[in-house]
């Protein structure tokens, strides 16, 4: 939650969440004599910013909005829920015969099919397709391997 109100009082306590864990700072001083941010571990940084800076380990950030007033910190995000499987509606299909694009050499009348399941090419008289190969591998069967 963005810091709004920037005219911080000496003694507001300020958290922040980061990795996992949540680290404070507590504002010391005043406006003459210049404020200052404790850190939990008792350093103090000129600015929100660089205290920001310290507890993700020296990567820059915008101290004003790293920063909340206690009290107004967000809830920490709770885990996301397992995606559970869904069921589906339609079995896919693989289809394992197919007509051969490149019919030469083959004999007037027949059409040169390949199986995919036993990688083997054969003929079949005339121009319907065949329900199976000769090994018996249907021309479409359930994709095991089908994810939704």
């Amino acid at each position: 939650m963005v810091i709004e109100n920037r005219d911080l009082a000496t003694g507001t306590k300020l958290v922040a969440r980061y990795r996992g864990r949540e680290h404070s700072v507590l504002v010391v001083g005043d406006k003459e004599t210049g404020l200052g941010f404790e850190l939990d571990n008792g350093t103090i940084y000129k600015s929100l910013s660089s205290a920001g800076k310290a507890v993700m380990k020296g990567v820059a950030c915008n101290g004003w909005r790293f920063w909340t007033p206690e009290g107004e910190a967000p809830e920490p995000k709770a885990p996301k829920a397992a995606k559970q499987p869904t069921k589906a509606t339609a079995t896919k299909k693989v289809r394992l015969l197919q007509k051969l694009p490149n019919q030469k050499g083959v004999p007037e009348g027949q059409v040169k099919w390949y199986c995919s399941a036993c990688q083997k090419s054969f003929l079949v008289e005339g121009k319907d397709t065949p329900a199976a190969c000769t090994e018996g591998h249907p021309l479409e069967q359930e994709d095991e391997f089908a994810t939704d």
